[in-house]
């Protein structure tokens, strides 16, 4: 029987008409429509081996590498330094210079009716080199000596040389120098029988090894507590050996720069400058998606307080010691827990608040017990530790509700130059006025070295956040604590440690522990999912899956569905590449092939 052939269209009875000019008897410029057979035999099918998807460029990936790069430079140098100076250490075992009063007189002292200072004193000084291979060269130093903050005497010290093992006499005859005094100062030294003494010694100081010169640097010597007798008539007062001990700090005089505002600046803008280039320059990492919304409601107030954490913070290093500062800083758990009770981002819990209150008292012990407590640098680092616990919260509540995230070089990007921009408000108002240029040491490379450390130090705060777990940030915090205490009794003499303080801290570091221990818990908790959910979550992604084959397979009309399968899973597991060093929230389920 012969096979039946159906066309698949009607004649046209219209042909087409020639193109480009041509007659209309001609052939159409396109073939005629096939006809299609019935019973034909339609060859295999043979599926086409599937192409990977494009892989995307890892952008965070880039931002992350630089970022760890420059941190583990930094700590790979603060590591090589370490190891030298231990070895320095075993071979050499340096020890600081001494400095004791030896002997004090007051040759002569008188107080006119006018409020004039006429005196004379005689003074000496012991210093001692305790080191056997190193060896001090000092330059000539100035001295004087205040009692109750009046200048009575003025001189100076010639330069000498002190080798090992050995101990030098230096002695001076001070004066006072043309001063008037009030009314009511004058009077008060007139009727004094003795005088309580402040000496005060600035000069340089080099160190030799061997062959090996330092270059000098300027540190200053203090002596206290000296009690000196005055002269009665034309007799001179007795020689006093009060063999005061005294303290020796790197001096103000040579290194004085007592402006926290404008160093603050410093770092950010060095900051802001070094994300610009790695963004718009170098394009190691691509800017968010920020618009002025998000930029005015979120980045400018997180930046504000940013800043005035920064502000405060540093300011209070003017007026009381490292030591001190950081038992304050056992305030942050209490601060950002009020913080996130009045904003709503946390409930008032009963074991917190118990652990927040053993802080507060831990606190409190400590600074009844510090030495040279002060109220104006108490009151500045507990506004900044708030101030600091505000933005804390701030950028829990603005930031993530509004979806927007942050990587360590977009994050000093935007808020860097917003910060800036807001301490460039009180500096004009507080510290331009009173800078002298005369009196700031300006040295280039202390201060590149301390903004470099200050941009390390926020890429580092980003990548532990980002690569660890809570508890070894908050680990990492108590002991990083710890250390800087420790280090601040050794590097800085005014930084004394009392009994009070440690019983004090040590409570405090309690209540630190025992409130990171609870939010640790309860962010393994909120992590954790229910076993018998995941089979339940694995099948209706599955049958998600097959709705989405379904409706792709009628939507394309002739395709593959296998194919489109394959393409549609892959599209819906895709990753966002620009996320943050943040951990998703969402687990995905079994993935159907």
């Amino acid at each position: 029987m012969a096979e039946q052939v159906y066309a698949s269209a009607k004649p046209n009875h219209n042909p087409p008409q020639a193109l480009n000019g041509g007659g209309g008897g001609g052939q159409p410029s396109f073939p005629p429509t096939k006809g299609q057979t019935y019973g034909a035999t339609l060859p295999a099918y043979r599926p086409q081996p599937r192409k990977p998807p494009p892989r995307r460029r890892r952008r965070r990936g880039c931002c992350c590498s630089c970022c760890l790069w420059l941190t583990l430079i930094v700590v790979a140098l603060v590591f090589l330094a370490a190891i030298a100076a231990g070895v320095f250490y075993l071979i050499y075992h340096p020890r600081r210079p001494t400095f004791e009063v030896g002997g004090l007189r007051l040759a002569a002292f008188n107080v006119s009716a006018a409020g004039h200072i006429t005196s004379r004193l005689d003074l000496n000084v012991t210093a001692r080199n305790p080191n056997s291979k190193i060896a001090y060269l000092y330059d000539a130093a100035s001295v004087s000596v205040f009692s109750g903050g009046v200048d009575i005497g003025d001189g100076s010290f010639p330069a000498f040389v002190q080798h090992g093992k050995n101990t030098t006499l230096l002695a001076a005859t001070l004066s006072a120098g043309a001063q008037t005094l009030a009314s009511t100062a004058a009077s008060d030294l007139r009727k004094k029988t003795s005088l309580q003494l402040e000496i005060d010694v600035d000069t340089k100081v080099g160190v030799k090894i061997g062959g090996l010169k330092t270059k000098r640097m300027g540190i200053h010597v203090r002596c206290v507590g000296i009690d000196v007798g005055v002269p009665k008539g034309k007799a001179a007062a007795p020689v006093s050996s009060p063999n005061a001990d005294c303290k020796w700090v790197l001096s103000p005089k040579h290194f004085k720069f007592p402006l926290p505002i404008t160093l603050t600046m410093i770092h950010m803008g060095f900051s802001g400058v070094v994300a610009f280039f790695l963004v718009r320059v170098f394009k190691v990492v691509a800017p968010v998606k920020m618009t002025f919304q998000i930029y005015s409601t979120c980045v400018i107030p997180i930046s504000a307080f940013f800043a005035s954490s920064l502000w405060f913070g540093n300011t209070a290093y003017l007026h009381i010691s490292v030591a001190f500062i950081q038992m304050l800083k056992a305030l942050m758990p209490v601060a950002t827990f009020l913080m996130a009770v009045t904003c709503g981002t946390d409930k008032l819990r009963c074991d917190v608040f118990l652990n927040m209150v053993l802080v507060s008292v831990g606190v409190a012990i400590s600074s009844y017990g510090e030495i040279n407590f002060n109220v104006i640098g108490t009151a500045y680092q507990v506004t900044g530790i708030f101030a600091e616990a505000l933005r804390l919260v701030l950028t829990q509540v603005l930031l993530q509700k509004k979806g927007l995230t942050l990587n360590p070089v977009t994050s000093l990007y935007y808020i860097a130059p917003c910060s800036f921009l807001f301490l460039f408000v009180p500096w004009y108002v507080l510290e331009k006025p009173g800078m002298e240029i005369s009196q700031i040491q300006f040295n280039f490379w202390i201060f590149f070295s301390n903004a470099l450390c200050a941009l390390a130090l926020n890429f580092s705060i980003f990548l532990v956040i980002g690569r660890t777990g809570a508890v070894t940030i908050r680990v990492a915090g108590v002991l990083k604590d710890w250390i800087l205490i420790a280090l601040s009794t050794i590097i800085f003499p005014e930084s004394t440690i009392t009994g009070l303080n440690i019983i004090g801290y040590a409570i405090a570091l309690c209540g630190v522990v025992m409130y990171n221990y609870l939010k640790v818990r309860d962010v393994r908790a909120s992590n954790q999912l229910p076993t018998e959910s995941i089979p339940e979550r694995a099948t209706k992604e599955w049958k998600l899956d097959k709705k989405s084959d379904l409706y792709s397979d009628s939507s394309n009309n002739g395709r593959n569905i296998a194919s489109d399968a394959g393409i549609t899973a892959s599209d819906s597991f895709s990753v966002d590449e620009e996320a943050p060093l943040l951990q998703a929230s969402r687990v995905p389920g079994l993935k159907s092939t």
